[in-house]
């Protein structure tokens, strides 16, 4: 399952946290609303590099300049690559430290694999946990910080201008055509 923006896995990562971490809320960081009750998290998500070897695939698509009334195309070139995230997780209140310590070893709990495995996600590894504890309006907020890296796959669709046609002669020395090839409709 390629996504071809951020946005199309918030609720994912989302849900991927509140399985890993036990907390019941995970919301996207940076919001401007007022956080849950309770234990609850905040997250988000960095690209950090593409691995590996892309695939490609391509597909005829209408030609996106003004074309002659001979149905000429283009090309839609997708390209799919596996791309690491690194998503930033901080969990707040009374159960911070628990959901962090629970974040460590996520991978290896069958509930968060499976999860993993259906929406075509890798854990790469989470970062060491972080005590941010710290005085938040004149009481003590119980703050831990961790760093999950993940592989997913990504998709960037381009369109591709394809040629109308050419021609091509071979000649001898002499000029004489000793072959000729014209295609006159869409290369592909």
């Amino acid at each position: 399952m390629a996504v071809e923006t951020l946005d199309e896995l918030h609720s994912t990562i989302g849900n991927l946290i509140r399985t890993a971490s036990g907390v019941n809320a995970v919301i996207l960081a940076n919001q401007d609303h007022a956080p849950p009750a309770g234990t609850y998290g905040t997250y988000r998500a960095v690209p950090v590099r593409a691995y590996g070897h892309p695939r490609r695939a391509r597909a005829d698509i209408a030609a996106a300049e003004p074309v002659p009334t001979f149905a000429w195309t283009d090309i839609a070139e997708t390209t799919v690559t596996q791309l690491e995230l690194m998503v930033s997780v901080n969990f707040f209140d009374s159960g911070a430290k628990q959901a962090a310590l629970m974040m460590q070893q996520a991978q290896f709990r069958s509930p968060v694999s499976e999860y993993c495995y259906v929406n075509g996600i890798a854990w790469r590894y989470t970062s060491e946990s972080r005590d941010l504890t710290g005085l938040e309006m004149a009481t003590i907020q119980e703050r831990y910080q961790v760093d999950l890296h993940l592989w997913v796959e990504t998709a960037i669709t381009d369109t591709i201008l394809r040629a109308a046609g050419f021609s091509v002669t071979i000649e001898d020395e002499g000029g004489n055509a000793l072959n000729q090839f014209t295609k006159t409709e869409a290369v592909g």
